[in-house]
């Protein structure tokens, strides 16, 4: 299930994949190893070193949960860059078109060179999101 979850963020991003797959085996083995000491420790007095052994590995599974939800969060946000490149380019685009009906046509011009860059980069972001989105369907 794991390696499903990182195969859908799609093969060109296999550092995310390998930092995700890390996180999660890092949560998976310090819940195994909560539940093993939850046990000995169960009804045991405060004052019992198992219960001193508990309190340490709750944290280390706090922090590595948290650990996880940053490197979601740091994943999630490389991915959603490319969507908003995106909508940032469909705006301006958008915007021009409307000065343009309204007959406020700008006095610069744009050589073919400098309309052939931007086409390449609005064709790669857009080449980007849909391989994200396809990956996220399969």
């Amino acid at each position: 299930m794991v390696k499903l979850g990182a195969a859908s963020l799609g093969a060109d991003d296999g550092e995310a994949q390998v930092m995700l797959i890390n996180s999660v085996k890092d949560v998976a083995l310090a819940l195994n190893n909560l539940i093993n000491v939850t046990k000995t420790a169960s009804g045991k007095q405060i004052d019992d070193p198992e219960m001193q052994k508990l309190k340490e590995t709750a944290k280390v599974m706090v922090t590595n949960v948290t650990a996880l939800l940053r490197t979601v969060k740091s994943v999630e946000d490389e991915t959603q860059r490319g969507t908003n490149a995106l909508e940032a380019t469909i705006e301006s685009i958008g915007q021009e078109l409307r000065l343009f009906n309204n007959g406020q046509i700008p006095n610069n011009q744009t050589t073919p060179e400098e309309l052939i860059r931007v086409t390449k980069q609005v064709r790669e972001k857009e080449f980007s999101l849909n391989s994200t989105t396809i990956s996220v369907y399969i």
